[in-house]
């Protein structure tokens, strides 16, 4: 009884709240791999005591294997140990006789707190309950032997009792309930009347620092849709927490939408905040999209991710894959206005929604525009004469005449590499997604990523939204 009291103590009372509120399902595992580590220990243990058949447990085995010293500090270690132990077991004793009184005679519990404080009434009982403790030991070892069995049995009913309504709850629960609080959610809210009737520009905010230089691309791109300009935050909830409980995080979102309503009236734009809350960013920003009909979003990026499996990012790649409307993703890497952009074009949907969005960029920032093409460097005459007519003035055609066009062929035996090392001599990339085969263009394409990650200018990537059908087709292929 002594070895199972034990066991059933702080870590399982105390801990697995903190272990569940830090990992969430994932704490599952942790206990299973500290379990193995446990069994480890216990063969340890059960190895050394039939070797050693001595009372005093692990300090025995010390001071048979390093007499002298090292038994001597290895034993008051030990003891050293079971009291950092029995406080967190006497704190987490206060910690629930308090919750206890606050769920069912708060009236009681408000007072003793008005008296002495929270953080007082616990200190109250964990000396109560540690002197309690003191005086059973003083009384010998069978009444102490006696309280540890009283105490193992209630601790073992308790888990019992507990295991019991946890099936029962499972046993109750409609099917798919059980799966579905498991899986992220986004909390639904009512969309304000004055942007409910018509499509928006979004644009979803996260970095402070980025605030201002969004809402500059941003504004021209709504004016030219003479569409209003909505601005969103994403709260995250950990997924261990049930979705209603967001509201409880959003004060540390509210300074980024603060600090956009504050930059919109220095330059007088029109906007719209809000906060969007979700288990999960890219859930969050998707949905912002989704309810504000957004006919465009516009979104910073780092510019780089280190996580495998990922070509953006895990929350921007989300976004690229699955954005409902057409899509500007923004890496950031100046936050004055761009004046020399560097527009690269193969042709295609994409490279015309870029030439569309340099209509209305170009002039806002008085940007000089310098459209390009890659040839290797063994390319014929013959195919550069053809470039600059085949492609560069294709997608020219979209740009209007007053924009200030230089045309420009690279020479160089990687496209990507060729641009980004062209790159450093302007202060923004505009391009679109790459003109692939479906199944083989992941995102953007390798092109337009490997440029957003190499070059040291800030890069805007566009990608036109491709309808209902392909969006379909690529969340069902995942």
């Amino acid at each position: 009884m002594i070895g199972v009291g034990a066991m059933i103590g702080a870590g399982i009372f105390v801990l697995t709240g903190i272990a569940a509120g830090e990992s969430g399902p994932a704490s599952i595992l942790a206990f299973g791999l500290n379990g193995a580590v446990t069994l480890l220990t216990a063969f340890a243990y059960a190895e050394l005591a039939s070797a050693i058949p001595e009372a005093g447990g692990g300090y025995a085995f010390v001071r048979r294997a390093f007499p002298g010293v090292v038994g001597f500090i290895a034993g008051w270690m030990l003891w050293f140990a079971y009291t950092v132990a029995c406080s967190l077991y006497a704190l987490g004793f206060a910690g629930y006789f308090w919750e206890f009184f606050l769920k069912y005679t708060p009236e009681l519990a408000d007072l003793v707190f008005a008296l002495v404080g929270e953080h007082g009434a616990a200190l109250v009982v964990t000396f109560v309950i540690g002197a309690l403790f003191v005086r059973l030991n003083a009384r010998g070892a069978g009444v102490t032997g006696m309280a540890e069995n009283v105490l193992t049995v209630s601790k073992l009913i308790i888990l019992g009792i507990f295991i019991a309504y946890g099936l029962r709850a499972l046993g109750r629960a409609p099917s798919g309930q059980i799966a579905e609080a498991f899986k992220p959610q986004v909390l639904e809210r009512p969309v304000p009347a004055r942007v409910r009737a018509e499509s928006t520009v979004v644009v979803p905010l996260h970095n402070p620092d980025h605030v201002g230089i969004l809402l500059d691309y941003a504004r021209p791109i709504a004016e030219s849709r003479n569409k209003p300009l909505v601005v969103y935050s994403v709260v995250e909830v950990p997924c261990q927490l049930p979705i209603y409980e967001g509201p409880r995080f959003t004060q540390h979102r509210e300074g980024l939408l603060k600090a956009a309503r504050e930059h919109a009236a220095e330059r007088r734009m029109p906007l719209e905040t809000d906060l969007v809350i979700a288990h999960r960013a890219a859930d969050g920003i998707l949905s912002g999209a989704r309810r504000y009909r957004g006919d465009c979003l516009v979104m910073g990026w780092k510019g780089h991710t280190d996580t495998r499996d990922r070509i953006f990012g895990e929350v921007a790649d989300q976004v690229i894959r699955h954005a409902p409307c057409d899509l500007a993703l923004l890496k950031i890497e100046s936050l004055e206005p761009p004046k020399r952009c560097l527009f690269p074009t193969a042709g295609g949907t994409h490279a015309r929604l870029a030439a569309e969005m340099l209509n209305v960029l170009a002039p806002a920032f008085g940007m000089h525009v310098t459209a390009c093409y890659v040839v290797p460097p063994d390319a014929t005459e013959e195919i550069r004469r053809q470039a600059p007519y085949e492609w560069i003035e294709k997608t020219l055609q979209s740009i209007e005449v007053e924009v200030e066009v230089e045309r420009k062929l690279i020479e160089s035996t990687s496209v990507a590499g060729g641009i980004a090392k062209e790159s450093r001599n302007y202060d923004l990339v505009v391009l679109g997604a790459a003109r692939e085969p479906y199944l083989r263009q992941v995102m953007f394409g390798e092109i337009p990523e490997r440029v957003a990650r190499y070059s040291p200018a800030s890069v805007l990537v566009v990608k036109r939204y491709e309808g209902h059908v392909r969006s379909w087709l690529k969340k069902t292929l995942g």
